[in-house]
């Protein structure tokens, strides 16, 4: 009696389970391919550039004095 259930149990479960199999092993159409190796450095130069570029325009003296 006792093996019989767990032999339903294991039975329903793999029926759950089974149509979510294939997903599993298929391969992510979604993945991002792998970086090239100088990939990360040439992104963090132009933000560093970018990021020194918004610092000299936003700290640029603008000439005018506050005339009361």
């Amino acid at each position: 009696m006792n093996t019989m259930r767990l032999l339903l149990i294991a039975t329903l479960v793999m029926i759950v389970i089974s149509p979510s199999l294939p997903a599993l092993a298929a391969e992510d159409p979604y993945a991002a391919p792998p970086l090239e190796s100088s990939a990360p450095w040439l992104a963090i130069m132009y933000g560093l550039v970018f990021v020194a570029g918004i610092c000299v325009v936003a700290f640029k003296n603008a000439g005018r004095t506050h005339l009361d």
